[in-house]
């Protein structure tokens, strides 16, 4: 007598084998991708945190004031001239830069920027297509938390430029000085 075998799994399919390699290939591509993200991710987050405290660094940064000696008039005057330069260079000027980007469109052309510390104000002298151009600029200026009680105090309209024929100037407090 010969011996029987009796197997009570059913065989599975070759159609199906496939179907689980491929499943379980699909699983472990999706794992290898989202771990590659999760590290790019914290690679970006890791560089935006050293971004941030270098800015908070910077901004939070007190030059020091020279101090005049009380023996003559002629040294106290260079002092106050070197005070006035450090507070020149320790004006805030990436956020009114900033400010500025933010508050401009493609219409307003800016020429010149110029700060008078002394008065903690600014004068801006831009152009423009028309009036409604400008007072929308004013307007978004105003609307910005560094620039306050933003005013126009000249505007001419020039026959030499079609495209923005309107110049302006505009005087503005500069609410965040030091």
């Amino acid at each position: 007598m010969r011996r029987i075998w009796i197997d009570f799994k059913q065989p599975v399919a070759p159609l199906w084998r496939m179907l689980h390699a491929a499943l379980l290939v699909c699983g472990v591509l999706a794992l290898g991708f989202s771990i590659m993200r999760q590290q790019q991710v914290s690679a970006e987050k890791t560089a935006l945190s050293w971004q941030m405290q270098n800015v908070s660094r910077l901004e939070s940064r007190k030059l020091p004031m020279l101090r005049a000696p009380t023996e003559g008039g002629t040294t106290q005057d260079a002092t106050k001239r070197a005070n006035d330069v450090l507070r020149q260079l320790n004006l805030p000027w990436d956020r009114l830069f900033s400010a500025l980007e933010k508050s401009v469109t493609p219409e307003i052309g800016i020429l010149s920027v110029s700060p008078v510390p002394q008065k903690s104000s600014i004068t801006l002298k831009a152009t423009a297509p028309d009036t409604e151009a400008a007072i929308d600029f004013m307007d978004r200026l105003q609307a910005s938390k560094l620039l306050t009680n933003v005013h126009l105090t000249n505007q001419e309209i020039t026959e030499d430029s079609k495209r923005q024929p309107l110049q302006f100037t505009l005087n503005a407090g500069w609410g965040a000085l030091p």
